[in-house]
This record gives structure tokens, C-alpha cells and sequence, in this order.
């Protein structure tokens, strides 16, 4: 009895739950209010999104042209849209229209530094410490809004530690094509975001280096019908004693009079450890009442079962 009592406390113990959490950025247009992420998972909480402070919210965009120049709403009836941001550093006197500092604007590592800050966070960890991550890829959406100077690029780092120590840059010249789903590549017209700048190892701290994102103007050159490049970005090497990630996405390149849009930001993954079931995926904001229940083997057990049993990712006794 005891043996098999312990064989299933190990088999518990090793399964793991899938995860997905998205922030969707919508907001209604008449006053930007930040959304919580949606949670499709047990075991997995998140905070709200936080900008650095060379960036601020500056309203909703509800609404891009397509390739005709015709008004498309981003969703529904237009009522909602995505949250824009816009940088908080005031425009340098002579400088370069689309600059707003003399370089942190166009320099991916010094928009990265703690005096420029011009990134947007978003942070989830396990309920229990003691549970672990198994990220296995980010996704996030991006659109310029008025101006083809704006450029996007991210990071991850784990834990609660804000250390870029532990990454790279996830959009390079080399994968720029395999990450962006909308066609990427030097110049692709009408086929969403292009990398813009030199394609060596210096482009890092090179002016004008890195990947534009399409503009909510479709029938603008270099932009797709859909005026959305979406990312996927396959993550590796996530330590072992994981239990939170912070995706972090910088926004720079970009005049303090315009706008990006970074919405459906998604962490795709598992939670491994003790305190999960590893059986099913829930939605957060709601359970069904006839959900399956399950022993704690992982097997599927009538209403008659006598024991303890796992139902909606909680433990009860059925007696």
C-alpha cells in the first residue's frame, strides 16, 4: 500500500502542465486601461505590464488602413483598441526629426540602460516558487503608428533579478527572417517588418540598426495588408531553477511625437513540479462545471470514485 502510495506522489510530481499567458494590451478608446493577462493554466500568476521610464501609454489606436487606404478597425466595431506607446524624452533642439536623443533613440543598448529605460515588461511566475518554468517560445505582436523610424527588439531574464546577464538580443540580423511570421527579410514590399541597418556584429551600437515593424498604414511601402508583424521567438537554455521569466521589449528608433503599438504578447511553455497537476488546461477566467476528475495517477475516475482525487486543478477527498 505504501509503495504504491509513493509511486503515485512521483508520478504527480513529474507531470507538467501546459501554460500560455497573453497580454492583450486592448483597451477602450475612450480611456487606456491596461488589461490583466488571460491565464490559460494552473500554477501561473502574473503582474501587470511595466514600462520603463523612457516610455509612457499615450492613448488607443482603434483603427489601420489596408492596402487600399480604407479604415479597418484592429477589433469589433472599433469601441476597442490596442494601447499606444510613446516615448517620454523630449525632442534634442536641431537634431534629426526622427531622433529624440542624440543616440540612446536610435541605439538599441542605450535604450536598454537604466537612463533611457525604453522598454515594456511583462513578468510571470509560478504560484509555488518550488514549481519551475519550461518556457519554450514568446510571441508578441508590433505596429508602428505614423513614422517608418520606430524599431522593436527583446530580451528575457528570469526570476525576480531585471539582468540582461542571462540573454541575447532575440531579433538579430541572422534569425530575423525565422522570428518574424509576417516575411521579414532586407526589403520584402508589402510583406510586413524589414531589418533596417548593418548586418554584422556591430549593429547593436550602430545608428539606424535594427527591425522595423509594419505601420498601421497598409497602403504605405514596406507594409503588409495586415499592418502587424507578429513574432515568434523559440527560447532555450531557461535555467533550472526558473520559476519566473520577464519578457522585455524595447521600443526605440523613434520620434517623441510618435506611437508603437506592442500587443498579444504571449509566453508559451510548461510548469513542471510538486504543486501542479499536469492534466488540464484551464481557462482563467472561467471552469466548467463538468470538467473531468482525476486520481492523483493522472487517470480519469468516475463520480464514484472513493479518495483523493483532483478536479479544476484542486485537491479534494471523495468519500
Amino acid at each position: 500500500m505504501k509503495k504504491s502510495l509513493l509511486f503515485a506522489t512521483l508520478l504527480a510530481a513529474s507531470l507538467t502542465a501546459n501554460a500560455q499567458v497573453e497580454w492583450t494590451m486592448v483597451s477602450a478608446k475612450d480611456a487606456v486601461t491596461v488589461p490583466d493577462a488571460i491565464i490559460t493554466s494552473v500554477g501561473i500568476k502574473t503582474n501587470a505590464p511595466v514600462l520603463g521610464k523612457g516610455l509612457s501609454y499615450n492613448g488607443v489606436d482603434v483603427a489601420h488602413k489596408d492596402k487600399t487606404g480604407n479604415n479597418v478597425n484592429w477589433i469589433g466595431d472599433g469601441s476597442t483598441g490596442y494601447i499606444k506607446i510613446q516615448p517620454t524624452n523630449a525632442q534634442v533642439a536641431g537634431a534629426d526629426s526622427k531622433m529624440v536623443t542624440p543616440d540612446a533613440n536610435r541605439n538599441l543598448a542605450s535604450a536598454a540602460s537604466d537612463e533611457e529605460a525604453m522598454y515594456i515588461d511583462f513578468y510571470a511566475e509560478t504560484v509555488n516558487t518550488e514549481d519551475i518554468l519550461d518556457v519554450e517560445s514568446i510571441e508578441f505582436d508590433a505596429t508602428k503608428i505614423g513614422t517608418d523610424g520606430a524599431m522593436v527588439n527583446a530580451a528575457v531574464f528570469y526570476n525576480e533579478d531585471p539582468s540582461l546577464g542571462a540573454t541575447t538580443w532575440l531579433i538579430t540580423p541572422e534569425n530575423a527572417d525565422a522570428v518574424d511570421g509576417e516575411g521579414g527579410g532586407t526589403n520584402p514590399e508589402g510583406m510586413g517588418g524589414h531589418w533596417n541597418g548593418v548586418t554584422d556584429e556591430t549593429w547593436t551600437t550602430t545608428n539606424d540598426a535594427g527591425y522595423r515593424p509594419d505601420r498601421n498604414d497598409g497602403s504605405k511601402k514596406l507594409n503588409g495588408e495586415n499592418c502587424v508583424t507578429h513574432f515568434t521567438i523559440p527560447i532555450t537554455n531557461v535555467p533550472e531553477d526558473a520559476y519566473g521569466i520577464t519578457v522585455r521589449v524595447y521600443v526605440y528608433g523613434i520620434s517623441s511625437n510618435k506611437q508603437m503599438l506592442i500587443h498579444n504578447v504571449k509566453i508559451n511553455g510548461g510548469v513542471k513540479g510538486k504543486y501542479v497537476t499536469g492534466i488540464s488546461t484551464v481557462k482563467a477566467e472561467a471552469a466548467a462545471k463538468d470538467v473531468p476528475t482525476y486520481n492523483l495517477a493522472g487517470q480519469k475516475v468516475s463520480k464514484d470514485f472513493k479518495g483523493v482525487v483532483i478536479k479544476n486543478g484542486k485537491k479534494s477527498i471523495l468519500k
